[in-house]
């Protein structure tokens, strides 16, 4: 069932926007869809974890990665982004899955830093979307345009997980510092409440 709904949410947009074969689907529909299919994937993989050596699974990400660097490159016009399909995509369905199942496999090894990073992933995604909005726009203007970030694109990925890390970490010593004394006002009414009826009691 998942491999179909995978099939039928992530073909469409790859076949349109990279090799120019338009189905009888609405794209609109696709994208409102391929979030549940993305949820599904996770969750089944949850509930029923599939062994496969961690060499396949690596062999897979580079395989589809190498897929999706190929496609936009054949069809820049001028520039490289968007042929694969974005994130409905197939083949960019399968470098997450890929992605995942490895995490997955290292993560049942014991590594100190692997634990402590995986509670900060979801902050981390959500606060590279504020560092991209300076990072990138950076780059660009020093480098000239657009297409000049491409060799420097490992070095921007560093650069934006480092500062999207460094702000997660600042916002949770905040939240820290702010929650517990909060709470304390938070909790007054209620204690005194109890207290009232103890002594009623």
């Amino acid at each position: 069932m998942i491999g179909i709904l995978m099939i039928a949410i992530g073909l469409p947009t790859p076949l349109a926007s990279g090799f120019g074969i338009n189905l009888p689907i609405n794209l609109h529909v696709i994208y409102q869809l391929y979030p549940y299919v993305y949820y599904l994937i996770g969750a089944y993989l949850r509930k029923f974890p599939i062994n496969i050596n961690w060499f396949w699974i690596l062999s897979l990400e580079i395989i589809t990665t190498l897929a999706g660097i190929g496609i936009n490159m054949l069809r820049r016009n001028p520039f490289v982004g968007g042929a694969e399909g974005n994130y409905p995509s197939l083949l960019v369905m399968m470098q997450a899955v890929a992605l995942f199942m490895l995490i997955n496999v290292l993560a049942k090894r014991s590594h100190k830093w692997i634990t402590w990073l995986s509670k900060y992933t979801l902050p981390i995604y959500l606060m590279s979307f504020v560092v991209d909005m300076f990072v990138y726009p950076f780059f660009i203007h020093w480098l000239g345009s657009g297409k000049a970030t491409l060799p420097f694109a490992l070095l921007i990925v560093i650069i934006v997980f480092g500062l999207s890390l460094g702000l997660t970490l600042i916002a949770e010593t905040i939240t820290n510092l702010i929650w517990t004394p909060l709470m304390r006002v938070l909790m007054m009414p209620q204690k005194l409440w109890v207290k009232q009826f103890t002594i009623k009691q």
